[in-house]
């Protein structure tokens, strides 16, 4: 009985400590996350922009940021000199700023803390 005991208790806190664990993607170099484009295919445009600024925000602040900006999208449409554009399907790089590191006021700045 007692061995069974051990078992359920240590299941029920690897159970637990793994819902710790965050599910947000690694940083790469230069301070920056890429959102996959599955996770707004099949979007509206106003609901993958939603999506893809939600998790922005969320990789931002798991990181240990406050601001974020968006890099690049990963999409044949996409031009080296057209402002970057969010579109269903397609993934989205960020780079991520601390506190300090970047105007808040400077366009295509967002703040982390007031999206979530």
């Amino acid at each position: 009985m007692d061995v069974f005991l051990l078992a359920a208790a240590g299941l029920l806190s690897l159970a637990i400590l793994s819902g710790c664990a965050g599910h947000e993607p690694p940083l790469q170099n230069a301070r920056t996350a890429v959102i996959p484009g599955r996770d707004t295919a099949g979007l509206s445009q106003a609901d993958a922009q939603e999506e893809v600024l939600a998790k922005a925000a969320r990789i931002t602040v798991d990181h240990g940021f406050r601001y974020f900006s968006l890099v690049s999208v990963s999409s044949s449409a996409q031009t080296a000199t057209a402002p970057v554009t969010l579109s269903p399907g397609a993934g989205i790089t960020i780079r991520l700023f601390r506190d300090g590191g970047i105007k808040p006021s400077r366009p295509g700045t967002w703040d982390a803390f007031r999206l979530l």
